[in-house]
């Protein structure tokens, strides 16, 4: 009794932990897609001296986006810090300090109003390409201009004057036209990759695949570190390439996963009938997302009575993710019958995603 209570105390200390993502932040890989980018029409060198700071920042930015995704797309969806290499205002930073060192109200109306708002955006949580991105919009007159953050929070019109053409000209040796058009493609560079076909349909397909990892870590059972690498060594085909992990399988598998169960042996004395006992499943498979979610495990369970054998071995079966009864052979005819009492699903549920992921990398 003391060595088996020992054995399922250990199992049960050991389950209790959960598994740890240990990320870095800074390990993105240069992938061939992503330097392709830099063959974009938009990413063309500029002549303008004082753009020349900008098209570096966003077009780092632009790269670190996408080697991200390819990285860890749903990691990407959740954490800006990753998505944007640790950076993820540094491209801003250099869009306020242009505006502020080279354009100024006098020339160039409510652009202080441009400079305040832009300040306070920030990226979400969920991507948003028009987000950091300078438009300048034409008006219906030949010479009327508007400068506008693509989230549409500044469109205020102006008049390109004579004095303002001599700005342009001071600060670009351009023409206020072509000058607007040179900022506009400038800090459009970093939406390059978040704002393509393939990645908008990329980014519905994680945010579904995030939801349903979501779904398993919520409704499956509780999963130890024992039961994830073991689900992992199954799955391992499916998840090979080690980093953006496919959707969450459809099985769940157990080993060596400790319990207490309360449990009925007809057999026993009177007043031993009914006791608290030890339980450890040996090997258990789960269909977690079916109809009706259901599973089974070989098991055993142990419970120190005055009569009849101490030790059953059987089967336990599964329902609705949440509860599991047992059948337990004690031998000589003897059979009891029990319901397990999970304490692991005590615990907080656990980050299926990042669970098995890291199990991956391992």
């Amino acid at each position: 009794m003391k060595r088996l209570t020992l054995f399922v105390t250990t199992l049960l200390l050991l389950n209790s932990f959960a598994w740890v993502v240990h990320a870095d932040n800074n390990a993105i890989a240069d992938y061939p897609d992503c330097a392709k980018l830099r063959t974009h029409n938009n990413v063309r060198e500029t002549d303008v001296a004082i753009l020349q700071p900008i098209l570096a920042a966003t077009t780092e930015f632009m790269l670190a986006t996408c080697a991200a995704f390819n990285e860890d797309d749903m990691r990407a969806l959740n954490d800006r810090h990753f998505l944007t290499a640790g950076k993820p205002n540094g491209n801003r930073a250099e869009l306020v300090k242009l505006l502020r060192q080279n354009f100024s109200d006098e020339p160039f109306p409510d652009i202080s109003d441009v400079i305040v708002e832009w300040q306070s955006v920030d990226y979400t949580q969920a991507l948003n390409s028009q987000l950091y991105s300078l438009n300048v919009i034409q008006g219906k007159r030949r010479d009327e201009y508007a400068f506008m953050l693509q989230s549409g929070t500044s469109n205020i019109s102006f008049m390109v004057d004579d004095r303002m053409q001599q700005a342009c000209l001071k600060l670009s040796t351009m023409a206020c036209d072509l000058f607007f058009k040179e900022v506009e493609r400038v800090t459009s560079v970093q939406n390059i990759f978040l704002g393509s076909n393939e990645i908008k349909q990329a980014l519905v397909n994680t945010a579904q695949k995030r939801q349903d990892w979501h779904r398993f870590g919520e409704e499956g059972r509780f999963m130890t570190f024992i039961d994830i690498a073991f689900t992992s060594w199954i799955y391992s085909e499916e998840f090979s390439n080690g980093k953006s992990l496919p959707p969450p399988p459809k099985y769940q598998f157990f080993a060596l996963r400790p319990s207490i169960a309360y449990e009925h042996f007809s057999a026993a004395e009177s007043g031993d009938k009914d006791e608290m006992t030890l339980a450890v499943e040996w090997v258990g498979i789960n269909q977690w997302d079916a109809d009706i979610p259901w599973g089974v495990s070989i098991a055993s369970v142990y419970a120190d009575r005055s009569k009849g054998r101490k030790l059953g071995h059987g089967l336990m079966l599964h329902l609705n993710n949440k509860l599991s009864i047992g059948f337990a052979n004690r031998g000589g005819g003897d059979n009891s019958v029990y319901i397990n009492i999970d304490l692991l699903n005590w615990f907080s549920r656990f980050d299926a995603y990042a669970s098995f992921k890291n199990a991956m990398l391992d």
